[in-house]
């Protein structure tokens, strides 16, 4: 949901199926050796000009929540990074816990009287959406 706010790229998620059906697998990591066709058919089947390879590193959904995300955007035509995150967003950190409020106020369509910023900080499901988008903002523009 994240990477689709950013607006900067057309998604086009491939399933796990049709990942089974061309490599044999359901699921690749950017540290693992990929066929050697892997891009070319993601090139030829749907146009596809770059893959984004996510990984969750930490994960602690109590308070104070952390999640560690592990982001690379890969070429799909030459098969190179062209950008990487690989950071751990933290609550007990002040500077996140204003960030993460300010998100869920940016984000919320509550009334102001029932909204509550910190609810964020109690969510694991909206703390990982901040996380993502937090990372996802340092992309470079196109």
């Amino acid at each position: 949901e994240e990477l689709g706010k950013t607006r900067k790229f057309e998604l086009i998620p491939v399933t796990p199926e049709t990942l089974r059906r061309w490599t044999g697998r359901t699921s690749w990591t950017a540290e693992e050796r990929l066929p050697a066709d892997f891009f070319k058919r993601l090139r030829d089947e749907l146009g596809c000009e770059a893959v984004l390879f996510s990984r969750v590193t930490q994960f602690h959904a109590y308070p104070p929540m952390a999640v560690g995300l592990q982001l690379k955007l890969v070429d799909a035509q030459f098969a190179e990074p062209l950008w990487a995150a690989d950071e751990v967003i933290d609550a007990a950190d002040p500077t996140v816990v204003n960030g993460a409020r300010r998100y869920q106020q940016a984000q919320d369509q509550m009334p102001a009287a029932l909204a509550d910023s910190r609810s964020i900080l109690n969510s694991p499901r909206r703390f990982s959406h901040y996380a993502a988008s937090t990372l996802l903002a340092t992309l470079p523009e196109r």
